[in-house]
């Protein structure tokens, strides 16, 4: 029978629903079990097609599998976009989920300048090797524990996978920024968590040149953007601190929880270090504070990433307890070209 791939929207939310809540389609999915329409158009995302594209494939009227291709909002990722697949395990939905991949690579290739493509599965799903792999999707990384399963008695490990598209090789124009030198005394650090107040000063800090470089940051950041960011930021689900050194603010580093019933067991920590505060002892410092509050949160994953080339972050990170798990080819833009990352992560029995 035909295979018609179209793309789908608001009104095929129910048969969205029926497909995601099918056996052998939640048996290598990182969803739950959720038959409610209004989920299912949430999962769609916007309707505009600069934010996103979604297919589905259909077999003589029914929804057989359906994949959704979300680009990166983050400005130096946004050649990167995730890949999100509701589709059967059982080898008859081979043929579904290769005309949904061909009509997504294709119109990322030609028309949406998508350079990488990332997917994340789960380690055993029949297709990593196979089809997914004849699709150019190469393996990456190796998570570690980062899937609860479905019944939440058990911790999965899932795998990334991705497709680098030609133009990705664009070299940086420069080259690694000089790190300050390791300072021969630790600085006192102070601490405390942050406040409004801090917009200006970290609008600062993050503007500053090897911040910039070391992180996703942008140059010429606005007080208001880190204002309105920490009038709303979750505190359930965030904790950012700050830094100080003699009443100056040294640094900053924040641990996010995902609002994903399966990952609510991990954390992602991003951090930086003023310049004239670097090879203090500060990052060392607010690594301690964020990990100790990781662990009065019960969280058994934390992670992060950081560019192949840094190497004073990386030896830190390593110091910490995380461990490589993978590299995210040409992850993201920086200095001109396109650079590798590191994915780095401490995992801990829950």
């Amino acid at each position: 029978m035909a295979i018609r791939v179209a793309p789908i929207g608001a009104a095929d939310a129910g048969s969205l629903a029926t497909l995601a809540c099918r056996e052998d389609v939640l048996r290598f999915g990182d969803h739950t079990s959720d038959a409610q329409q209004a989920t299912w158009r949430s999962w769609l995302g916007s309707p505009d097609p600069n934010l996103g594209l979604t297919l589905g494939a259909f077999v003589g009227g029914q929804l057989e599998a359906a994949l959704k291709l979300a680009p990166f909002t983050t400005r130096r990722r946004v050649h990167g976009a995730s890949v999100h697949l509701l589709a059967s395990d059982e080898p008859f939905g081979d043929a579904a989920l290769d005309a949904l991949l061909r009509a997504a690579f294709d119109t990322g290739d030609r028309w949406l300048q998508v350079l990488r493509y990332e997917l994340v599965c789960p380690v055993d799903h029949p297709r990593v090797e196979g089809l997914f792999a004849a699709h150019g999707l190469a393996l990456e990384a190796r998570l570690r524990r980062s899937l609860r399963d479905r019944r939440g008695t058990a911790l999965l490990d899932e795998v990334v996978l991705a497709r680098v598209a030609h133009g990705a090789e664009r070299e940086p124009l420069g080259s690694p920024l000089e790190i300050p030198p390791r300072a021969s005394r630790r600085a006192t650090v102070r601490l405390r968590p942050a406040r409004p107040s801090d917009a200006a000063a970290l609008a600062s800090s993050m503007s500053e040149p090897i911040v910039v470089w070391g992180t996703l940051q942008l140059p010429f950041q606005r007080i208001e953007r880190w204002g309105e960011r920490l009038k709303t930021r979750p505190p359930a689900r965030t904790t950012f601190l700050i830094a100080e050194v003699s009443g100056a603010l040294a640094g900053a580093g924040a641990l996010t929880v995902p609002d994903e019933a399966r990952r609510e067991h991990t954390g992602t920590i991003g951090m930086h270090v003023a310049t004239a505060a670097q090879g203090q002892g500060v990052g060392t410092q607010l690594m301690a504070a964020l990990l100790e509050d990781a662990d009065r949160r019960g969280l058994s994953r934390v992670e992060l990433s950081v560019y192949a080339d840094n190497e004073r972050a990386r030896r830190l990170y390593e110091r910490a307890g995380f461990v490589i798990e993978g590299r995210s080819r040409r992850g993201s833009f920086r200095d001109g070209g396109y650079a590798d990352d590191l994915l780095m992560a401490r995992v801990r029995a829950p």
